[in-house]
């Protein structure tokens, strides 16, 4: 009977180091499973977005100016991660930019990067509609009434680094909520706006005097009803600006 322990032990050991060993590999596949996935996913981004482009869905420049893609003096394509990245040196364009917003007077050249998770967003923003659904939290039920969203461009410059022709942004935008309320519709009413912020790095070569950097962003302008224990309402209008990417004024 003493002669058996060892074997009981060895086929212990083996049995542990075949669990062990079906474990990590295990890991192993969910890890390369993970990564696959992400891999189609972002194939299926860049795939989406270059999508819209081919299919010469109009482009945005402004909320009220939009051209087709392979204008001439213009350039659309989908870069890096599914990046949407637009170029304007169409003096008719320029002029329609500058006749609508005094910041973009002088220029000679635009140039815009959208984040590829909102190409589709931003190229069918006057297709949005806000949730119409009631949410719910505690004892409170809230509804959007009415509400906007339009394409905004900030008013603050973002910092830029130059190297001769070589210009480089590399920032965090947050979003911004106008009080609690427009940051609890979010979750609550479960609506369309990236959380937190909105990381770009983005650099380029170009010829000019003067070049600012500005967030390209989604502006919702909405009215949330509240309703608290059936008894009290209370009506509030809200705002929340998203960033979306960068756009650059060349002079």
């Amino acid at each position: 009977m003493k002669k058996t322990k060892p074997i009981k032990r060895i086929l212990g050991a083996s049995f542990a180091a075949l669990l062990l060993g079906g474990a990590v590999t295990f890991a192993f596949w969910h890890v390369q499973a993970d990564e696959i996935e992400k891999t189609a996913t972002s194939e299926d981004l860049i795939t989406s977005n270059k999508t819209w482009v081919d299919a010469k869905t109009e482009i945005p420049l402004t909320n009220d100016i939009h051209f087709v893609p392979q204008r001439k003096g213009t350039s659309v394509k989908i870069v890096g991660d599914g990046d949407l990245q637009i170029e304007v040196e169409d003096a008719q364009l320029l002029k329609q930019m500058a006749d609508e917003d005094s910041d973009f007077k002088g220029m000679k050249k635009y140039r815009l990067r959208i984040e590829a998770d909102r190409v589709a967003d931003y190229l069918n923003n006057e297709r949005y509609l806000f949730p119409v659904e009631h949410g719910y939290k505690g004892l409170s039920n809230y509804r959007i009434k009415a509400g906007e969203r339009r394409i905004q461009s900030a008013s603050k410059a973002i910092e830029m680094t130059r190297k001769n022709e070589d210009w480089a942004v590399e920032t965090t935008l947050p979003v911004e909520y106008s009080d609690d309320l427009a940051k609890d519709a979010v979750d609550i009413l479960k609506m369309n706006v990236s959380s937190g912020k909105l990381d770009m790095d983005d650099s380029f070569s170009a010829d000019y005097k003067k070049i600012e950097a500005h967030a390209k962003s989604f502006h919702y302008d909405f009215t949330v009803e509240k309703n608290s224990l059936l008894i009290f309402k209370s009506e509030e209008e809200v705002q929340i600006d998203e960033p979306i990417g960068i756009e650059y004024v060349m002079k």
